[in-house]
């Protein structure tokens, strides 16, 4: 497990996971279990006390998936963050602006295209 701020947000925390690394990992199981790329978290309760986003790290040794790929899955977690909300089309759409207003328009484009 390694982290990171976010480079789209500094406030966010990145936490980089590995299920096939770190299989019994709670973080691992749920993206292995959601099947998903990454997941958000709020930054309430006593565990998490800011807003993180929980990545699979496999994905940015994965010859499939371009830094624009990696982009969109930060800025779509980011998006669930800052809008505190669970609907994956509004969190596409924001994540989309997000990413067109720092500039990364291909980014952007894979979400909008989603």
């Amino acid at each position: 497990m390694d982290h990171a701020w976010c480079p789209l947000d500094e406030r966010v925390l990145m936490i980089l996971v590995d299920p096939d690394e770190e299989p019994d990992d709670p973080s691992a199981i749920k993206l292995v279990t959601d099947n998903t790329l990454g997941f958000a978290v709020w930054g309430e309760g006593e565990e998490w006390v800011r807003p993180a986003m929980v990545l699979d790290a496999r994905m940015l040794h994965d010859d499939e998936f371009t830094a624009d790929h990696i982009l969109a899955v930060m800025a779509h977690e980011l998006a669930h963050i800052n809008e505190r909300t669970e609907d994956e089309p509004t969190a596409d759409r924001i994540g989309a602006l997000i990413l067109r207003e720092l500039g990364h328009i291909g980014a952007a484009k894979l979400l909008e295209a989603r």
